[in-house]
């Protein structure tokens, strides 16, 4: 058999696997049954070995190329759970790059060989495999695996927002029209001249370029995100020093007016007046016991914050009830006040929302054996919207908002936890757990 088509053959199994691979990350299986797997692959190999036909009548097709994005497409949707627009794209876009590849490949070789592009690629027989396609397909079959290793868990391209799919179809549906030039009637029988080829590079340029500047535009927005995030933890730490500020000056006052105290008390003590030093003492006594900071959680970074925090659910009058139980916290203390911080902002903000007097928020704080776990909810009226596993926030702002639970999920998963989310029937509530390491 020739060389040209054994690598052919690779190049189209080691492509239609890559390629289911890299367009259903990280969306999971429907089934996660065995069978579903064996099935997922029989269907996928079945694909392949019907790809592969075509080169018994072709070196290249476009046709073919089209339709096995199309029933690929099909085949992730009906075993992958996920968004179906981004998996569209995505298969779409990964088909449609390689075939803008050896689009170009073709028409350079059809150059250099002074052919038509519809003679070289319908004579497989006739006209042997030029080098240049042969290494075109190995470099493309190492540049898939490549990339299939290197985005490990991760989807082949992942935008964080959704106006950059939309320009994706852009290109993909110039190359509709863009077909019809290279390789219609009229143009594939003719032999590629230099004014061809230029325009070919030049399409296949102006599509890298297209894919750069998303890429580019993709990475000033999670800069973005981020830069958001810092200014909404330094907000939380400001706000965290200033209350443990606010409480050293209580506690030196404290000790101030305490000394003085003492003096009083053993004046009566000294003058023989033990009624009227009894009489104070229990007063003292009473006065600290209603200045004493409530324990919280048992956490100090925790109760710090809660502290603060109780005083702004006051004034909005916001019922809070706290029932911990907790020997030990995962997180350290700066990342334990941007969660709790976030979620307390979160929950207030849509507590607010309701009519006064419905207005509560619940924290449950527990850890057991090794395990942390803690449970905010509060009520909310709206409707609260699901996008790829994410709470979108419901405020016109949506720069500004929703920047916090992105942020907890974030820390929740560096320190290796779970994060769960859930609004129903009118309660929203945020379930973490962490296991200690």
């Amino acid at each position: 058999m020739d060389l040209g088509l054994i690598i052919s053959g690779i190049m189209i199994f080691i492509t239609t696997g890559c390629g289911i691979v890299l367009a259903s990350r990280p969306y999971p299986m429907r089934w996660s049954g065995l069978w579903a797997k064996i099935l997922l692959g029989v269907i996928v190999a079945g694909a392949s070995a019907f790809a592969s036909l075509n080169l018994y009548w072709s070196k290249f097709s476009t046709s073919e190329y089209y339709l096995r994005a199309a029933y690929l497409t099909a085949i992730i949707v009906i075993f992958f759970k996920g968004n179906f627009w981004k998996i569209f794209c995505r298969n779409l876009l990964y088909w449609w790059m390689l075939m803008i590849i050896f689009q170009t490949v073709i028409m350079m070789i059809c150059f250099i060989q002074r052919v038509s592009p519809r003679a070289y690629g319908e004579n497989i027989n006739g006209m042997p495999w030029h080098g240049l396609h042969i290494w075109s397909m190995v470099g493309v079959s190492l540049m898939v695996i490549i990339l299939t290793r290197f985005r490990k868990g991760k989807a082949f391209l992942e935008f964080k927002h959704r106006a950059s799919y939309i320009l994706l179809i852009i290109p993909i549906l110039l190359n509709f029209f863009i077909d019809p030039v290279f390789y219609s009637q009229a143009v594939a029988y003719r032999i590629v001249t230099r004014e061809t080829l230029i325009s070919m590079l030049l399409f296949a340029n102006v599509t890298g370029c297209i894919i750069v500047i998303l890429v580019i535009s993709h990475s000033v927005f999670v800069l973005r995100q981020k830069e958001l995030q810092s200014k909404q933890a330094m907000i939380l730490l400001e706000n965290q020093y200033e209350a443990i500020l606010q409480q050293e000056e209580q506690r030196s006052r404290w000790l101030h007016d305490s000394i003085q105290q003492d003096i009083l008390l053993l004046g009566y003590l000294n003058a023989g007046e033990e009624k009227q030093a009894q009489a104070y003492l229990r007063e003292r006594l009473d006065e600290k016991q209603k200045g004493t900071r409530l324990r919280y959680t048992g956490i100090s970074a925790m109760d710090y914050m809660l502290e603060y925090k109780l005083k702004r659910f006051q004034d909005d009058q916001i019922r809070f009830q706290c029932d911990a139980d907790a020997m030990f916290c995962p997180f350290p203390d700066e990342q334990i006040c941007i969660i709790l911080g976030n979620l307390l902002d979160n929950a207030a903000e849509a507590a607010r929302e309701i009519e006064s007097g419905k207005r509560w928020i619940h924290l449950t704080v527990r850890t057991e054996n090794k395990m942390f776990y803690m449970e905010m909810k509060n009520p909310y009226t709206g409707q609260r919207k699901l996008m790829d596993g994410v709470w979108e926030t419901t405020k016109t702002d949506r720069e500004n908002h929703g920047i916090g639970l992105k942020t907890v999920r974030e820390l929740v998963e560096e320190n290796g936890g779970a994060i769960d989310i859930s609004a129903v029937g009118g309660i929203f509530s945020v379930r973490i757990s962490v296991i200690k390491q």
